[in-house]
């Protein structure tokens, strides 16, 4: 039989593997970041509401690589839609208000050739432009502005479902 101290270390051990496997798994997962309102220099010539956005956006971009994740991040339609078929993303954060193609189009695209989850993040606040949203295959929508905390509580919560469905078999009843 283990000493209290034996078994604080054995337990701590496998805590610390849990969180390596933990890690791993996420640095798996790739994370597509569309955003129009995020470019390099924002805020330098935009107003407060543009800055306010630029730094939401900022900081849940930082949030989401120090916590594992691999991220890239598109400036334009003609980019996301080039990045969404050419990357199997594990999850997909698409502003609406995209120059050069509507976000909403980019989202069909997408869902033509992917079941990856989409969280849209956008200005668009409207009662039915959040239907139209969740109707073409967002499976999240988010108004700005918003927490950078929230959205990054709302990208695991859409991988934690998202994992919980290919784990749970199947019910079948004769």
């Amino acid at each position: 039989m283990q000493s209290c101290p034996e078994r604080a270390a054995s337990l701590a051990g496998k805590v610390s593997a849990l969180i390596k496997m933990r890690r791993a798994e996420k640095a798996q997962r790739k994370l597509a970041i569309v955003l129009f309102n995020f470019p390099p220099n924002a805020g330098a010539t935009g107003s407060a509401a543009h800055l306010a956005v630029f730094e939401s956006l900022h900081a849940t971009l930082l949030r989401l690589k120090a916590e594992g994740y691999a991220v890239d991040w598109v400036r334009d339609g003609k980019e996301a839609e080039v990045a969404v078929s050419a990357t199997p993303y594990s999850l997909v954060v698409l502003d609406l208000g995209l120059p050069g193609i509507d976000g909403l189009d980019v989202m069909r695209e997408f869902r033509r050739g992917s079941t990856a989850p989409i969280i849209v993040v956008t200005a668009r606040g409207e009662e039915t432009d959040r239907i139209v949203g969740l109707e073409l295959g967002a499976d999240d929508y988010v108004v700005k502005p918003f927490s950078p905390k929230e959205l990054v509580a709302r990208v695991r919560a859409v991988l934690r479902r998202g994992e919980a469905a290919v784990a749970r078999p199947a019910i079948v009843r004769a």
